[in-house]
């Protein structure tokens, strides 16, 4: 989390923790600190790239959202029922966004397509990974302290839940890990 402090390092340091978590769960390695630290400075730049990405896509989504509230017609109803679908493709890439990059080496580009594309063709997990991060966010809207360790206790259930899944694409279409 203090990595996480000036906003422009959310999502290296989101990534660098998905990777620590990734290797925890895979060799059960101890060296955690050691780890983020190479993982955060490994993937700054994609990080960054991905943040700046998300956070405009956000920003037009809430003025799209305001423009839409402000029609007086029919088309308010299409409108907001684009914005929802539209803001539906987002959350669900989001999901599996960072479990991607900890565990491929892929650029930005690539990673937010394969995200959005196995959101999509593993909805079922998709629907999972949205209730375990509603659930966490409850939790912590009614227990306010779980938010020290919501985050990492997230990052552990959505990876070992992608990794099930990345073990079964591989499986399936015969591809090396």
């Amino acid at each position: 989390m203090i990595t996480c402090i000036p906003i422009v390092t959310v999502f290296p340091a989101t990534i660098a923790m998905f990777s620590v978590v990734r290797k925890w769960q895979l060799e059960n390695d101890s060296s955690v600190l050691r780890l983020y630290v190479k993982e955060f400075k490994s993937n700054f730049k994609d990080g960054f790239f991905i943040w700046i990405v998300c956070l405009v896509t956000i920003t037009v989504l809430f003025f799209d959202l305001l423009f839409i509230m402000k029609i007086q017609s029919n088309f308010k109803i299409i409108g907001i029922g684009i914005f929802i679908a539209v803001s539906i493709f987002l959350i669900s890439t989001m999901l599996f966004l960072f479990p991607i990059l900890s565990k491929y080496k892929v650029n930005w580009t690539e990673a937010i397509l394969n995200s959005f594309i196995l959101s999509m063709i593993k909805f079922p997990t998709t629907i999972l990974l949205f209730l375990v991060k509603l659930s966490l966010l409850v939790i912590v809207y009614f227990f306010p302290p779980m938010i020290t360790i919501s985050f990492s206790l997230y990052a552990y259930i959505n990876y070992k839940l992608c990794h099930k899944k990345f073990k079964e694409i591989i499986q399936t279409n015969n591809f090396t890990n």
